[in-house]
């Protein structure tokens, strides 16, 4: 188990765990030399781990299904949350059997690759910033729920928050679409899952992705210039300092949901359970 907040920060080798400020990491985004993760991505971790062990009794094995994974990271520091006897299956449709390669020899052998979707039922679903890839969202969270969850399974859901924010950064990324709250509510209906909790992330990214969304606007210059971070460059002092006001950021949001007044930050997130 992460004993705090900042060992999650980490130097690796290979894929790239870039952090956008929508929280997507993209095997299309690859640098080639060695990174520093962002804290960005250690307080994502650290929030998503929390609302995990919340509606989910982590103390069993159980069968983890994270689909859009990515470089894997998140999957790797779960595993050390889990129980013995628990597996996770990465499934992304970018992965090359290069990719499968490197990330199996850097992962416990419980953790999967995969480029096709596996043909089983699992108990905890992670779906973190991946339907805003997905031309249609809500046939592929369906056939997600009807086809690879168990009955009573849990699903975490977050989405890039606020159309009002969509720009060339979004397009850059390959998103579709960015979701209001209700697009967000409504998306969980449709696909079957019944909402057991949910709220806003990173409250505090919002004022800088309004003014990078205006600046774009008024001198039509491209978000990524101004909002991308490709490296984490800072050093020990001040990655500790923005992660924990990333990590207090989280706790507001935490806060806020339970009472009810979880308002979409720069992300919307969802607890789902399968009937």
């Amino acid at each position: 188990m992460v004993e705090s907040p900042a060992a999650v920060v980490i130097w690796q080798n290979g894929l790239q765990a870039q952090p956008e400020d929508d929280c997507q990491v993209d095997l299309s985004e690859r640098p080639q030399a060695l990174i520093k993760r962002h804290p960005w991505e250690a307080a994502r971790y650290h929030f998503f781990s929390h609302i995990m062990k919340t509606w989910q009794d982590l103390s069993i094995p159980r069968n983890v299904l994270d689909v859009g994974s990515g470089d894997g990271f998140f999957s790797q520091q779960l595993m050390h949350e889990l129980a013995v006897g628990s597996r996770i299956v990465c499934w992304d449709s970018n992965y090359t059997e290069t990719d499968i390669r490197m990330l199996a020899r850097q992962s416990p052998n419980s953790i999967q690759y995969d480029v096709e979707v596996p043909n089983e039922r699992f108990d905890l679903v992670l779906l973190l910033d991946v339907l805003e890839h997905v031309k249609e969202d809500v046939t592929f969270l369906k056939r997600i729920v009807d086809c690879h969850m168990v009955p009573g399974a849990i699903s975490l859901i977050s989405l890039p928050a606020w159309r009002a924010l969509f720009s060339r950064h979004d397009l850059a990324l390959k998103h579709y679409r960015r979701y209001s709250g209700r697009d967000g509510f409504r998306l969980v209906r449709k696909s079957g899952l019944e909402l057991a909790a949910s709220g806003g992330l990173f409250y505090s990214l919002l004022v800088p992705r309004i003014f990078a969304k205006i600046l774009e606007c008024l001198v039509n210059a491209s978000t990524k210039r101004w909002c991308s971070v490709d490296r984490w460059k800072a050093g020990p002092f001040l990655t500790r300092m923005v992660l924990y006001a990333l990590i207090l950021d989280c706790r507001v949001s935490r806060l806020l949901s339970r009472a009810d007044l979880g308002f979409p930050g720069l992300s919307w997130w969802a607890v789902c359970r399968k009937p």
